[in-house]
């Protein structure tokens, strides 16, 4: 009998129940040793006490008369030299086809690692550059890069980006220096007394969409329904001026130096009676304190110099809803629920902000007054972003299915109002526990918007009058 495996004669046969094959004993228990007991074969479990042994004659094997022959013998090895010579040919060849393979794994691996190294870096450098402007803004410490060196280049006529960097240094030194103060304890619960009718619709047909509040001047801006837009005075109720030959939907209102405006989908009228026309406008917001006009229309940022009456810069974004910061060179936008932030005076986009569900839908973005805090408004709920770190520092969640009207976030940053379908709901911050309690409730119906006025009133509108509500303790 020969062995299966080794091609010899065996006195010591055995068969495997899997293969159905005949192995010499001890050649097959080597192989099953250094195989983990898998059958040559069939490569099927294989154990020692599943063998068969083969009963033979005791009579010694007599050697195959050829295998005394020297050609024989020569024949043999020639034979084996060339099995041996086509195994080794074989083996250099996957090893040439291995190490292809591992260099083509090594190349690809090192490719990846210089992406994400770059995406890390980017990211970090971004991270940087916005925590040192929201350093500059808290604290009023730092000048903003080159700077100095755009005032000193800068020709006869200021260029649009050193304008908006004097302005936002101005602007950073008198937020540093007019540091303002909670009228309240905010130990203590804040008082939402009964809202207060200042004015209320008495046109036939229409119902107030919008308003915007000018304090300085004690004058309101309401936006109705039939596309008329009013100027109130707030001390008798009394209209100043009407817009009325705007013939299509109203974008938004607002106030540039005290002089009020009005933006629909094509047009942006002033007060004065001065006017300017683009197409497809979406929004628009006013500069801290430049007579700058941003507007959004479908395929990018314009501004709008009300002085000037021209466009003076474009930026190529666009964006559903944004927010100017308090020092003028920070600018907010989304389209769903990832946040850009860009530098305005150089129209470069300095971070983005992915941190709300991916779900979700920014319905209002706001940069608190303290200028650290980023405000974003989705279903029920307000991220409170900080700007220094670039993350969620809380979140504010209003009960019920019904999404937030509207928030306002008073002068100190410690207060915001929450305006949802039927009532005002008020939250205080806690600078011990990092995070805002819900303290106050106060039904008003049918509510639109509402706007903080100063620190202890809040103005709200609803579909046919304006209110005010009084904060006390």
């Amino acid at each position: 009998m020969f062995c299966s495996l080794s091609g010899k004669p065996t006195t010591n046969p055995v068969i495997s129940p899997k293969s159905k094959r005949i192995f010499d004993r001890d050649t097959l228990l080597g192989y099953l040793k250094s195989n983990n007991n898998t059958d040559p074969i069939t490569e099927e479990s294989l154990t020692e006490e599943e063998l068969i042994i083969v009963d033979t004659d005791p009579i010694p094997l007599v050697k195959h008369t050829t295998a005394t022959s020297i050609p024989s013998l020569l024949s043999s090895l020639q034979n084996e030299w060339d099995a041996l010579a086509l195994e080794v040919f074989q083996l250099r060849k996957q090893l040439v086809t291995a190490k292809e393979e591992l260099s083509v794994a090594l190349y690809h691996h090192d490719a990846a690692v210089r992406v994400a190294a770059k995406a890390i870096r980017e990211r970090d450098e971004a991270r940087k550059g916005l925590q040192e402007l929201a350093g500059n803004i808290s604290n009023g410490d730092a000048v903003m890069p080159d700077a100095e060196k755009l005032e000193e280049s800068a020709p006869e006529e200021e260029t649009f980006e050193s304008r908006i960097v004097s302005a936002q240094k101005e602007l950073l030194q008198k937020h540093k220096s007019e540091k303002v103060k909670s009228k309240f304890d905010l130990n203590a619960d804040i008082e939402i007394k009964e809202p207060e009718i200042i004015w209320t619709n008495e046109i036939k047909d229409s119902d107030i969409i919008d308003f915007e509040r000018n304090e300085t001047i004690n004058r309101t801006l309401i936006t109705l329904s039939n596309y008329v837009v009013l100027l109130v005075q707030n001390d008798d109720g009394k209209q100043i001026h009407q817009f009325d030959q705007i013939n299509e939907p109203i974008v938004t209102t607002g106030w540039i130096k005290n002089v009020a405006y009005v933006v629909s989908e094509s047009r942006i009228l002033f007060e004065n009676d001065n006017s300017a026309e683009l197409k497809e406008i979406q929004t628009a917001k006013p500069h801290p304190s430049l007579p700058l006009l941003i507007i959004q229309t479908l395929e990018e940022l314009r501004v709008y110099d009300v002085d000037k009456q021209k466009f003076v810069y474009t930026i190529p974004i666009s964006f559903k809803q944004l927010d100017i910061h308090v020092d003028g060179d920070l600018l907010a936008g989304t389209n769903g629920h990832v946040i850009e932030i860009y530098n305005l005076s150089k129209g470069e986009k300095v971070l983005t902000l992915d941190l709300v569900p991916q779900d979700s839908n920014i319905s209002q973005l706001q940069f608190g007054p303290n200028g650290y805090w980023l405000l974003a408004s989705y279903g029920q709920h307000i991220a409170v972003v900080d700007l220094r770190k670039g993350t969620i520092a809380n979140t504010i969640e209003v009960d019920g299915d019904v999404p937030i009207a509207d928030f306002t976030v008073d002068p100190t940053s410690t207060l915001i109002s929450v305006a949802s379908a039927s009532s005002i709901i008020l939250f205080k911050y806690s600078k011990k526990a990092r995070s805002w309690t819900r303290t106050n409730e106060c039904s008003v119906s049918s509510i639109l918007k509402a706007k903080f006025t100063s620190g202890s009133k809040i103005f709200v509108a609803n579909d046919k009058s304006i209110l005010q509500v009084s904060l006390a303790q």
